[in-house]
């Protein structure tokens, strides 16, 4: 007959079960092994029982089932080949069938760990592997912002791992994302912060400071997302109320205010202006209404 086999072990448990694991014995009885035979009994029991039929398992692991809670059992091993068993190899202790629970937690890779920058028009994945028992709850948020509004934001989460994928995202994408986790052994989150390097957002409380026949002088502020760039200048432009064509009066102009000239007497304009990054030229503000060139 074969060895005993090696370095019997519990490996995991539920309230109802035990996951064991060995390795083949050092010695085959100079046939090959055919199975296992695994047996167990409760620690203040004489009586082992016969947990499985040794032809049906060859591999060297198995999970005794049908377990009672607060009760404390024995397990062993035994080698079969076609000349006969081996001798028993037991699991060294007393164990109990409980549930092992871990607090979640998160792996973020080093790209996770620091910012993450992503040019514009590409896909965003926030792949996160994770660890819980039971299963952490998995919520993906974002400060300042309500993810639900994202049209084309997807979230897959499965017991080991969660990803949240934005295609051809853009700069309003940009900002912290939060993943958190929980389940009955604790809680814990971990921000994401995500750079987008894009155009900028609009400039921001356009107005138009003072007005006489011939000029007005418009002041506004900085846009509040600068695409992951400094605002290198700005872009001015007018138009006649009544027309829906932009006329360019300044393309680089470097403050946050500008004096248009050369309007008409008695005409109605509007006013618009664009941030320009290392991107590109960004989206435009425009005044809330029309103004008239009057003294």
């Amino acid at each position: 007959p074969p060895g005993p086999p090696a370095f019997p072990k519990v490996v995991d448990s539920t309230k109802s079960s035990i996951s064991l694991s060995w390795t083949k014995p050092a010695y085959d009885g100079g046939c090959e092994i055919i199975g296992y035979l695994v047996e167990c009994k409760r620690a203040d029991s004489e009586n082992w029982t016969k947990c499985n039929v040794p032809k049906k398992l060859q591999a060297t692991k198995f999970l005794v089932k049908g377990l009672m809670d607060d009760t404390e059992y024995q397990f062993r091993i035994i080698a079969v080949n076609k000349i006969g068993f081996s001798e028993p190899s037991e699991v060294p202790g007393n164990h109990m069938a409980k549930d092992i629970l871990i607090a979640p937690e998160a792996e973020l890779d080093a790209d996770l760990r620091k910012a993450l920058v992503l040019r514009a028009g590409v896909t965003m994945r926030l792949y996160v592997p994770l660890r819980g028992r039971p299963a952490p709850k998995v919520t993906w948020t974002k400060v300042d912002a309500n993810l639900r509004e994202r049209q084309g934001l997807l979230i897959q989460t499965s017991e080991w791992d969660t990803l949240l994928m934005i295609e051809n995202i853009n700069r309003y994408d940009a900002g912290k994302y939060v993943l958190s986790l929980e389940n009955s052994s604790g809680s814990k989150s971990y921000t994401i912060v995500v750079k987008v390097l894009d155009s900028p957002g609009p400039p921001v409380n356009l107005i138009v400071k003072e007005t006489s026949k011939s000029h007005a002088c418009i002041t506004w502020d900085a846009p509040l997302i600068d695409g992951g760039s400094p605002v290198k200048s700005y872009i001015v432009e007018k138009r006649l109320a009544e027309r829906k064509a932009w006329t360019c009066v300044s393309t680089d102009c470097p403050k946050i205010s500008f004096r248009i000239t050369n309007l008409e007497a008695g005409q109605a304009y509007c006013f618009r202006v664009l941030a320009e990054n290392a991107y590109g030229i960004g989206e435009g503000c425009e005044t809330a209404g029309s103004v008239r060139a009057s003294g």
